[in-house]
Protein backbone atom coordinates (compact mmCIF):
# COMPACT_ATOMS: atom_id res chain seq x y z
CA UNK A 1 0.00 0.00 0.00
CA UNK A 2 2.88 2.37 0.72
CA UNK A 3 4.24 1.87 -2.80
CA UNK A 4 0.83 2.60 -4.31
CA UNK A 5 0.33 5.70 -2.17
CA UNK A 6 3.73 7.01 -3.24
CA UNK A 7 2.89 6.28 -6.89
CA UNK A 8 -0.40 8.16 -6.63
CA UNK A 9 1.36 11.15 -5.07
CA UNK A 10 3.70 11.08 -8.05
CA UNK A 11 0.74 11.01 -10.47
CA UNK A 12 -0.76 14.08 -8.78
CA UNK A 13 2.60 15.86 -9.06
CA UNK A 14 2.76 15.07 -12.77
CA UNK A 15 -0.82 16.18 -13.43
CA UNK A 16 -0.15 19.49 -11.67
CA UNK A 17 3.05 19.81 -13.69
CA UNK A 18 1.13 19.42 -16.97
CA UNK A 19 -1.52 21.95 -15.93
CA UNK A 20 1.10 24.44 -14.73
CA UNK A 21 3.12 24.03 -17.92
CA UNK A 22 0.12 24.62 -20.20
CA UNK A 23 -1.40 27.51 -18.23
CA UNK A 24 1.20 29.55 -16.36
CA UNK A 25 4.76 28.56 -17.18
CA UNK A 26 6.84 31.04 -19.21
CA UNK A 27 8.44 28.32 -21.32
CA UNK A 28 9.40 28.31 -24.98
CA UNK A 29 7.65 25.82 -27.24
CA UNK A 30 10.30 23.07 -27.06
CA UNK A 31 10.45 23.19 -23.24
CA UNK A 32 6.67 23.17 -23.00
CA UNK A 33 6.46 20.12 -25.27
CA UNK A 34 9.18 18.39 -23.29
CA UNK A 35 7.50 18.81 -19.90
CA UNK A 36 4.05 17.81 -21.17
CA UNK A 37 5.64 14.70 -22.73
CA UNK A 38 7.78 13.79 -19.73
CA UNK A 39 4.97 14.25 -17.19
CA UNK A 40 2.59 12.26 -19.41
CA UNK A 41 5.12 9.41 -19.70
CA UNK A 42 5.59 9.41 -15.94
CA UNK A 43 1.84 9.13 -15.39
CA UNK A 44 1.73 6.12 -17.74
CA UNK A 45 4.82 4.74 -15.95
CA UNK A 46 3.11 5.08 -12.56
CA UNK A 47 -0.17 3.51 -13.64
CA UNK A 48 1.58 0.57 -15.31
CA UNK A 49 3.43 -0.02 -12.05
CA UNK A 50 0.26 0.24 -9.97
CA UNK A 51 -1.63 -2.14 -12.30
CA UNK A 52 1.25 -4.63 -12.15
CA UNK A 53 1.20 -4.59 -8.35
CA UNK A 54 -2.56 -4.93 -8.04
CA UNK A 55 -3.35 -7.73 -10.51
CA UNK A 56 -0.49 -10.13 -9.84
CA UNK A 57 -1.83 -13.52 -8.83
CA UNK A 58 -5.21 -12.97 -10.50
CA UNK A 59 -5.84 -16.04 -12.64
CA UNK A 60 -7.30 -15.70 -16.13
CA UNK A 61 -6.20 -14.85 -19.66
CA UNK A 62 -7.39 -11.26 -19.34
CA UNK A 63 -5.44 -10.69 -16.13
CA UNK A 64 -2.39 -12.35 -17.65
CA UNK A 65 -2.53 -10.06 -20.71
CA UNK A 66 -2.94 -7.00 -18.49
CA UNK A 67 0.12 -7.98 -16.44
CA UNK A 68 2.19 -8.64 -19.57
CA UNK A 69 1.27 -5.24 -21.01
CA UNK A 70 1.82 -3.35 -17.74
CA UNK A 71 5.24 -4.92 -17.25
CA UNK A 72 6.23 -4.23 -20.85
CA UNK A 73 5.27 -0.55 -20.51
CA UNK A 74 7.03 -0.32 -17.16
CA UNK A 75 10.28 -1.67 -18.63
CA UNK A 76 9.99 0.59 -21.71
CA UNK A 77 9.43 3.86 -19.87
CA UNK A 78 12.89 4.47 -18.32
CA UNK A 79 14.53 4.37 -21.77
CA UNK A 80 11.81 6.53 -23.30
CA UNK A 81 12.25 9.12 -20.54
CA UNK A 82 16.04 9.24 -21.00
CA UNK A 83 15.46 9.50 -24.76
CA UNK A 84 13.23 12.53 -24.20
CA UNK A 85 15.86 14.08 -21.91
CA UNK A 86 18.62 13.67 -24.49
CA UNK A 87 16.51 14.95 -27.37
CA UNK A 88 15.40 17.95 -25.31
CA UNK A 89 18.99 18.81 -24.41
CA UNK A 90 20.01 18.56 -28.06
CA UNK A 91 17.10 20.81 -29.04
CA UNK A 92 18.31 23.45 -26.57
CA UNK A 93 22.06 23.33 -27.22
CA UNK A 94 22.32 21.92 -30.75
CA UNK A 95 19.77 24.06 -32.56
CA UNK A 96 21.81 23.85 -35.79
CA UNK A 97 21.54 20.03 -35.61
CA UNK A 98 25.29 19.52 -35.91
CA UNK A 99 25.17 16.40 -33.72
CA UNK A 100 23.02 14.18 -35.91
CA UNK A 101 25.13 11.21 -34.82
CA UNK A 102 23.91 11.65 -31.24
CA UNK A 103 20.29 11.75 -32.34
CA UNK A 104 20.75 8.60 -34.42
CA UNK A 105 22.68 6.80 -31.67
CA UNK A 106 20.11 7.49 -28.95
CA UNK A 107 17.30 6.40 -31.29
CA UNK A 108 19.15 3.15 -32.08
CA UNK A 109 19.64 2.48 -28.36
CA UNK A 110 15.94 2.99 -27.66
CA UNK A 111 15.03 0.69 -30.55
CA UNK A 112 17.43 -1.97 -29.24
CA UNK A 113 15.91 -1.77 -25.77
CA UNK A 114 12.40 -2.29 -27.13
CA UNK A 115 13.62 -5.14 -29.37
CA UNK A 116 15.29 -7.05 -26.49
CA UNK A 117 12.26 -6.43 -24.32
CA UNK A 118 10.09 -8.03 -27.01
CA UNK A 119 12.54 -10.96 -27.15
CA UNK A 120 12.22 -11.28 -23.39
CA UNK A 121 8.46 -11.80 -23.72
CA UNK A 122 9.21 -15.02 -25.63
CA UNK A 123 12.38 -16.20 -23.89
CA UNK A 124 12.07 -14.92 -20.32
CA UNK A 125 15.41 -13.11 -20.68
CA UNK A 126 14.58 -10.36 -18.17
CA UNK A 127 11.57 -11.76 -16.32
CA UNK A 128 8.81 -14.33 -16.52
CA UNK A 129 5.11 -14.28 -15.75
CA UNK A 130 4.03 -17.74 -14.68
CA UNK A 131 0.74 -19.56 -14.93
CA UNK A 132 -0.06 -18.17 -11.48
CA UNK A 133 0.15 -14.68 -13.05
CA UNK A 134 3.06 -13.60 -10.86
CA UNK A 135 6.02 -11.61 -12.15
CA UNK A 136 9.45 -13.03 -11.35
CA UNK A 137 12.88 -11.70 -12.23
CA UNK A 138 15.07 -13.91 -14.39
CA UNK A 139 18.82 -14.35 -14.14
CA UNK A 140 19.22 -11.87 -17.00
CA UNK A 141 17.24 -9.15 -15.21
CA UNK A 142 20.30 -6.88 -14.59
CA UNK A 143 20.86 -6.87 -18.36
CA UNK A 144 17.61 -4.93 -18.77
CA UNK A 145 19.39 -1.89 -17.33
CA UNK A 146 22.44 -1.99 -19.63
CA UNK A 147 20.92 -0.03 -22.50
CA UNK A 148 19.29 2.45 -20.12
CA UNK A 149 22.66 2.88 -18.44
CA UNK A 150 24.32 3.44 -21.85
CA UNK A 151 21.75 6.13 -22.61
CA UNK A 152 22.44 7.76 -19.25
CA UNK A 153 26.18 7.75 -20.02
CA UNK A 154 25.42 9.53 -23.30
CA UNK A 155 23.26 12.01 -21.38
CA UNK A 156 26.09 12.67 -18.89
CA UNK A 157 28.49 13.19 -21.81
CA UNK A 158 26.17 15.85 -23.25
CA UNK A 159 25.93 17.44 -19.81
CA UNK A 160 29.71 17.69 -19.79
CA UNK A 161 30.19 19.14 -23.27
CA UNK A 162 27.36 21.68 -22.90
CA UNK A 163 28.23 22.69 -19.34
CA UNK A 164 29.64 26.08 -20.41
CA UNK A 165 26.47 26.92 -22.30
CA UNK A 166 24.24 26.36 -19.26
CA UNK A 167 23.13 28.78 -16.61
CA UNK A 168 23.37 27.75 -12.94
CA UNK A 169 19.67 26.89 -12.86
CA UNK A 170 19.95 24.79 -16.03
CA UNK A 171 22.96 22.89 -14.65
CA UNK A 172 21.05 22.09 -11.46
CA UNK A 173 18.00 21.00 -13.45
CA UNK A 174 19.84 18.66 -15.82
CA UNK A 175 22.15 17.17 -13.18
CA UNK A 176 19.27 16.42 -10.80
CA UNK A 177 17.42 14.70 -13.65
CA UNK A 178 20.54 12.55 -14.09
CA UNK A 179 21.68 11.70 -10.56
CA UNK A 180 18.41 11.00 -8.74
CA UNK A 181 17.06 8.30 -11.14
CA UNK A 182 20.56 6.75 -11.40
CA UNK A 183 20.74 6.27 -7.64
CA UNK A 184 17.22 4.81 -7.60
CA UNK A 185 18.06 2.45 -10.48
CA UNK A 186 21.12 1.12 -8.66
CA UNK A 187 19.11 0.53 -5.48
CA UNK A 188 16.26 -1.20 -7.32
CA UNK A 189 18.62 -3.61 -9.09
CA UNK A 190 19.64 -5.05 -5.72
CA UNK A 191 16.47 -4.59 -3.65
CA UNK A 192 13.32 -6.19 -5.03
CA UNK A 193 9.94 -4.87 -3.85
CA UNK A 194 11.08 -1.25 -3.42
CA UNK A 195 9.67 0.84 -6.25
CA UNK A 196 11.97 3.83 -6.33
CA UNK A 197 12.59 4.47 -10.01
CA UNK A 198 9.16 5.86 -10.86
CA UNK A 199 8.81 8.19 -7.88
CA UNK A 200 12.45 9.31 -7.98
CA UNK A 201 12.07 10.19 -11.67
CA UNK A 202 8.90 12.14 -10.89
CA UNK A 203 10.68 14.05 -8.13
CA UNK A 204 13.62 14.70 -10.46
CA UNK A 205 11.24 15.93 -13.19
CA UNK A 206 9.55 18.27 -10.70
CA UNK A 207 12.91 19.63 -9.53
CA UNK A 208 14.00 20.07 -13.15
CA UNK A 209 10.75 21.90 -13.85
CA UNK A 210 11.27 24.29 -10.91
CA UNK A 211 14.87 25.11 -11.84
CA UNK A 212 14.13 25.59 -15.55
CA UNK A 213 11.08 27.70 -14.71
CA UNK A 214 13.31 29.90 -12.55
CA UNK A 215 15.81 30.09 -15.41
CA UNK A 216 13.17 31.01 -18.00
CA UNK A 217 11.59 33.53 -15.61
CA UNK A 218 14.95 35.23 -15.08
CA UNK A 219 15.53 35.27 -18.84
CA UNK A 220 12.05 36.67 -19.43
CA UNK A 221 12.51 39.58 -17.02
CA UNK A 222 16.03 40.27 -18.28
CA UNK A 223 14.64 40.59 -21.79
CA UNK A 224 11.90 42.91 -20.54
CA UNK A 225 14.51 45.06 -18.77
CA UNK A 226 16.63 45.18 -21.91
CA UNK A 227 13.62 46.18 -24.03
CA UNK A 228 12.70 48.88 -21.50
CA UNK A 229 16.28 50.13 -21.46
CA UNK A 230 16.36 50.27 -25.27
CA UNK A 231 13.11 52.25 -25.29
CA UNK A 232 14.48 54.70 -22.73
CA UNK A 233 17.74 55.07 -24.67
CA UNK A 234 15.81 55.62 -27.91
CA UNK A 235 13.60 58.26 -26.26
CA UNK A 236 16.69 59.93 -24.79
CA UNK A 237 18.45 60.03 -28.16
CA UNK A 238 15.31 61.37 -29.80
CA UNK A 239 15.08 64.10 -27.18
CA UNK A 240 18.75 65.03 -27.61
CA UNK A 241 18.35 65.20 -31.36
CA UNK A 242 15.28 67.44 -30.94
CA UNK A 243 17.13 69.75 -28.56
CA UNK A 244 20.10 69.97 -30.96
CA UNK A 245 17.73 70.72 -33.83
CA UNK A 246 16.06 73.50 -31.82
CA UNK A 247 19.46 74.91 -30.89
CA UNK A 248 20.54 74.98 -34.53
CA UNK A 249 17.40 76.85 -35.45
Amino acid sequence: MINIAVELVGVVICLLGIVQTLINAKFDRSTERYFVSIFSCLIVFSFSNIVGQQIKGFIGSGWHTALVVSNFVEFCMPCIIVYLLVMYMLSKFDSKRERKDMRIFITVLLSMHIFFLLVSQLTGLYYTIGSDNVYRRSAGYPLSYIITAAMMVLYSYLLFIYRKSMTIHAKMAFWISFTVPCIAMIIQVFFYGIYLIVFSTEVAALAMYIFLLADHTDSYYRQKQEITKLKIDRQYRTKICFVNWRFMI
